[in-house]
């Protein structure tokens, strides 16, 4: 199940299209506000983000303000290294909590999204040292 990335549903439906096509797909919606108060623009951090996970044999969509990086392939170590390492690298950067308003991420067979803010959440309740990469996404504009 896809959870409401969109209030438009014609959007919401052509998220929920493209997640079907996917046996592994990582979804963010952007915060543009957030991203603009840093003096930064949305198109820069989508250029930032694509140069991250834009990678061999990835698909890129977007939606509004949602992007949608998926991978057709059933390699696991194909998709853990051109799409889940990239997105979890992001994870570490000390905006990632503000320049998205959700991040999911679904793997073959999985019915229902995992959800990173979610999982941050429990890693910290656990205990997990969380430390934060300096800031390398440049340019700002």
């Amino acid at each position: 199940m896809v959870p409401v990335l969109n209030a438009d549903p014609v959007k919401q439906q052509r998220i929920e299209n493209i997640v079907n096509e996917y046996p592994y797909i990582e979804i963010f919606t952007l915060n543009t506000a957030e991203i603009e108060k840093d003096d930064a623009t949305v198109d820069a951090f989508k250029r930032f983000l694509d140069t991250q996970l834009l990678n061999e044999g990835v698909d890129r969509f977007e939606v509004g303000d949602t992007i949608l990086y998926g991978m057709k392939t059933r390699d696991t170590q194909a998709v853990h290294d051109q799409l889940s390492m990239p997105e979890i690298w992001l994870e570490y950067q000390p905006w990632f909590e503000r320049y998205f308003t959700s991040v999911y991420s679904y793997e073959d067979g999985s019915k229902e999204p995992e959800d990173a803010f979610a999982r941050m959440r429990e890693n910290d309740a656990d205990g997990w040292n969380k430390h934060i990469l300096d800031d390398e996404f440049f340019p700002k504009r």
